[in-house]
């Protein structure tokens, strides 16, 4: 009798292990994050599965550097090769889309306690998020975040969500079955590069109104004004007070903490469309942001340079954009020019004299002639 029951308790946890070695195996073979080794069934890809919080690990990892292109979606389609052409050193773009402070801090101390020789750092001051530091909870980096903690067990537990999961089996189920896999062998240049799909938006009026969303935010901004339907709110001492300590911690503590690194700051340069619809409808948000870029200056940071290109004239022109943000790649290549003639840089003594330019062209901008000229683009 204890004999049959042994071999059944035997047989049981047999049967149930089957399925787990299996489950295993596949999700060790697809390894779309490349914790273990490079796909198999796409040998030269180094860009797979596309959110780069994930991929940046295999990108520290994996490659040669001393200097990092660490911004959000405004730095994607900067070359590496051509900033380390331009600005001497070996780069990878790891920028990631959407990306907050926090979340390029989390990351950047990774790559910083991983590499103790990086030179440079490119990145971005996306002044549009600014208003939204006391309310992103640091607990949407909870999933990915285990891959840059000093913990290596926890990295497996990406690979539980059920979207990683089903790209993973998807993809396997391709490759048993026969079915094409897409392979884009794209290399560390710039791997989450948006610009092939964009470029047709490029050139004016005509092809910018393709995109629905152009149309639809100009629309809505224009609504807002004519019902008077303006921001006013302004932060309380105690938000205010919460915004800031945030931001010395993800923005100034790294570059306080690592002075022999260059950090390379670039404002986001948006559209004078965006920038108009900012000023004009939230002009709140527009001092907070004001405030924030000017607080950074004034820490008089030895190894921070600031960058300011929006009068740069191309900012005006919106056949240099795709959206109302997103500028195409040549503007990408004409700022590390910039920054190689040091051209555009902000100071304590010009900063006040910049943003005002700014802030006037902004408010003088005539968001109702703009969206006629899309309306009738549209027809």
């Amino acid at each position: 009798m204890q004999k049959k029951f042994r071999t059944l308790v035997f047989v049981f946890f047999f049967i149930a292990f089957i399925p787990s070695i299996i489950f295993g195996f596949i999700i060790w073979y697809i390894d779309p994050f490349a914790l273990w080794h490079k796909p198999f069934y796409c040998p030269n890809q180094v860009y797979e599965y596309k959110n780069m919080r994930y991929n940046a690990k295999r990108f520290l990892e994996r490659s040669d550097y001393d200097s990092l292109i660490f911004g959000s979606s405004m730095l994607e389609n900067t070359s590496a090769k051509e900033a380390a052409k331009k600005l001497g050193g070996s780069f990878i773009n790891i920028s990631i889309r959407g990306s907050h402070f926090n979340e390029r801090r989390f990351i950047l101390d990774y790559a910083l306690a991983k590499n103790k020789n990086i030179k440079q750092v490119l990145t971005t001051f996306d002044i549009e998020i600014i208003p939204f530091l006391h309310t992103f909870s640091y607990l949407a980096m909870k999933h990915w975040g285990v891959l840059y903690d000093k913990e290596m067990l926890n990295d497996y537990s990406v690979y539980t969500n059920k979207e990683t999961l089903a790209y993973i089996f998807s993809t396997f189920f391709k490759l048993i079955s026969g079915k094409e896999v897409s392979c884009e062998n794209r290399d560390f240049d710039r791997p989450a590069s948006f610009f092939a799909e964009s470029e047709h938006l490029l050139g004016g009026i005509k092809n910018f109104v393709k995109n629905d969303y152009n149309l639809n935010e100009t629309k809505n901004a224009v609504e807002k004004i004519k019902n008077k339907q303006i921001s006013k709110d302004e932060l309380n001492p105690k938000d205010l007070a919460l915004i800031k300590e945030l931001f010395d911690k993800d923005v100034i503590e790294p570059i306080k903490n690592h002075q022999d690194t260059e950090f390379i700051m670039i404002v986001a340069a948006y559209s004078v469309v965006k920038s108009a619809i900012a000023f004009q409808t939230n002009p709140a948000g527009a001092r907070l942001q004001k405030y924030f870029l000017k607080y950074l200056l004034n820490q008089n940071l030895p190894n921070l340079k600031v960058y300011g290109f929006d009068d740069m004239g191309f900012t005006d022109d919106i056949a240099n954009y795709v959206d109302l943000g997103h500028y195409s790649k040549d503007i990408n290549s004409k700022m590390l020019d910039w920054i190689a003639q040091k051209k555009g840089i902000l100071t304590t003594q010009n900063f006040d004299e910049y943003w005002d330019k700014y802030e006037q062209k902004s408010k003088a901008f005539d968001l109702s002639k703009f969206l006629e000229e899309l309306q009738k683009a549209k027809e």
